[in-house]
């Protein structure tokens, strides 16, 4: 039987990043994915697997159109004393969110936007792992810190490195001075290779090289975002934005010439063929 993962988000341009990543994998019918738009529906969904089949849930925290959001849904399964496996995949990686998710039992807490390549093995992890965290484990709060550190802005996580480097005693930085030199040459490489292929990537699509259904390993865990725009009774589109994290915030670049949303003009053309890509 398939793996069967149920996806609780209000973004379609995230729906359409998962099922372009899993494509091959639910087609061979290793995968099996549902996707629905509220707590509400999630809940409904959940509520009629009379086989338990759902096995692993993936939900955002913030769907203002929803009554029933992220963690309202998780304390409304256990109080109906539905056990889920639950990761929650969220915008808001601030330290309540963290401790929140602890406190329900959630197995991982992702931010978007994820590491699209990487989220299967990550499903792997979560569906491995008991029921139950111990919140108390130095593993635990690790990796927490680990995930709230890396959202900080850039001047944040210097002032965090030269405090860190001040609480060290002389033999802790003395090992540090052998290994830091070849970590940061690795990863500075790293960042280089990943700007230069972003860089790549945002050529080809304007160039029209790239088809609309290019798979998102292309993207390197960015992702595009298509959108429509409605303007005195018609819909223009579709246009197409890159998105990206960068120093702790959603980067969006307009793919086409001119972006849309700044043009005042009633009429808007949609994007020649050679810069529909996604």
């Amino acid at each position: 039987m398939p793996i069967k993962l149920l996806f609780v988000d209000d973004e379609q341009a995230f729906e359409q990043a998962i099922k372009q990543r899993f494509r091959k994998e639910t087609k061979s019918g290793e995968y099996e994915i549902i996707f629905v738009r509220s707590g509400e529906e999630a809940l409904e969904a959940i509520e009629q697997d009379k086989e338990h089949e759902i096995d692993l849930l993936l939900t955002d925290l913030k769907m203002p159109a929803a009554e029933l959001e992220g963690f309202q849904l998780i304390r409304t399964l256990r109080k109906k004393g539905i056990q889920l496996k639950t990761i929650v995949i969220s915008a808001y990686g601030d330290m309540e969110n963290y401790k929140q998710a602890l406190r329900e039992n959630v197995l991982l807490f992702l931010t978007k936007p994820i590491e699209i390549l990487e989220l299967k093995s990550l499903i792997e992890e979560a569906l491995s792992k008991p029921d139950q965290i111990d919140i108390t484990s130095k593993k635990v709060r690790f990796n927490t810190l680990s995930k709230l550190v890396n959202e900080l802005p850039s001047k944040q996580k210097e002032k965090l490195i030269y405090y860190l480097i001040e609480s060290l005693e002389q033999e802790e930085l003395e090992r540090l001075q052998e290994q830091i030199p070849n970590k940061l040459q690795n990863q500075m490489e790293i960042n280089q290779r990943r700007k230069e292929e972003k860089e790549q990537l945002i050529d080809k699509l304007r160039r029209g090289e790239l088809e609309p259904n290019s798979p998102l390993e292309l993207l390197e865990g960015h992702f595009i975002e298509e959108k429509y725009i409605p303007r005195e009774g018609k819909t223009f589109g579709p246009y197409y934005y890159l998105r990206w994290w960068e120093d702790g915030r959603l980067k969006t670049k307009y793919l086409g010439k001119s972006d849309p949303r700044k043009s005042s003009r009633s009429e808007i053309p949609t994007l020649p063929p050679s810069e529909q890509e996604s």
